[in-house]
């Protein structure tokens, strides 16, 4: 397992994808599965939300499985208290 930056592009796409990630090349190339968590851009009012229910809605997306299929878009929530993930 590793762990990678994503590029200053990344700042200004919707969602990110391998390209954004740093060093993709060799990444893409080698790896077998790539998984990303991200959240979608928030305005004040959900930001106030999120810090009062401690609750926040991440994305979670396989941008690349050499062994199935990738999913796009599946939605969980994000509870930090717990460092948990739920459906």
């Amino acid at each position: 397992m590793a762990l990678s930056q994503f590029n200053r592009e990344s700042v200004k796409a919707d969602m990110p994808d391998m390209s954004h990630l740093r060093d993709s090349g060799s990444l893409e190339q080698d790896a077998r599965i790539i998984m990303f968590l991200s959240e979608d851009k928030k305005n004040d009012e959900q930001i106030e939300e999120e810090e009062r229910t401690g609750k926040k809605e991440i994305v979670f997306r396989i941008a690349k499985n050499s062994e199935g299929e990738s999913k796009v878009g599946r939605r969980l929530q994000f509870y930090g208290a717990t460092q948990r993930f739920y459906e």
